[in-house]
């Protein structure tokens, strides 16, 4: 069974505007799937069109927090409770186009997880010269820094097998964008197989993520793992 976790927090215009595309794309491929939205303190309709969905398709839950606990625990908290043997997370404004779904559902047949990049050389990216530079030098320095082999780490796109990032997950702090950066810094580390894959990729222009505050917290994410990393924790 496939888990599809969709983080949210005040998207109610990417909801109507994305859901059903997102539920006929998981449709086509002909696998059983739930689809989880995990919804992360929402103050505007939010939580009442992920209801609205949730009665109208039996396999869709609703994850509904009170406060805002921040994108990784968010993420975490929807693994934890997920059905599925495979999980598949996206960002709801759909920066990385539907069609590679297909690719990286079929790409867990061999590796334990399967993550879009946007720099890979068959890549399209399209978006502002100033995140496009803030995100190049942010996975430079989590190559230099964490020895990460991978060249994106933020790519709102990925895959993996519930069974192999179970006990990296019981080892990760980060409650906020560095969740991904952390999973996949210690998955290496855990010698687990990852693949990368091209993807189409576009900034949305309804993006939650605050350019400068974020990169900051992310960077200083950076720091933090690096000192965990040389205690050994």
């Amino acid at each position: 069974m496939l888990s599809v976790i969709l983080p949210v927090h005040n998207e109610e215009e990417n909801l109507k505007r994305n859901f059903y595309k997102i539920y006929k794309s998981f449709v086509g491929l002909g696998e059983k799937f739930e689809i989880i939205i995990a919804e992360d303190g929402s103050t505007d309709n939010s939580p009442k069109i992920c209801e609205k969905f949730k009665k109208e398709f039996k396999n869709v839950r609703h994850i509904h927090s009170n406060t805002k606990l921040g994108k990784g625990k968010a993420l975490t908290n929807a693994i934890l409770k997920s059905k599925g043997n495979k999980i598949c997370f996206m960002d709801i404004d759909l920066s990385a186009d539907l069609r590679h779904i297909k690719k990286i559902i079929k790409c867990l047949e061999t590796n334990d997880i399967c993550i879009g990049s946007r720099y890979s050389r068959r890549s399209k990216r399209f978006g502002s010269m100033k995140r496009l530079l803030l995100s190049r030098v942010y996975n430079f320095l989590v190559r230099m820094v964490l020895g990460s082999k991978i060249s994106d780490h933020q790519c709102g796109f990925k895959a993996f097998r519930k069974k192999s990032v179970l006990p990296i997950l019981k080892r990760m702090k980060s409650k906020s964008f560095f969740w991904d950066t952390e999973m996949l810094v210690l998955a290496q580390r855990a010698r687990l197989k990852i693949k990368e894959i091209p993807v189409v990729w576009r900034e949305g222009k309804d993006t939650r993520v605050d350019v400068i505050k974020d990169s900051i917290s992310m960077f200083y994410g950076i720091i933090e793992l690096r000192k965990r990393l040389s205690k050994g924790l």
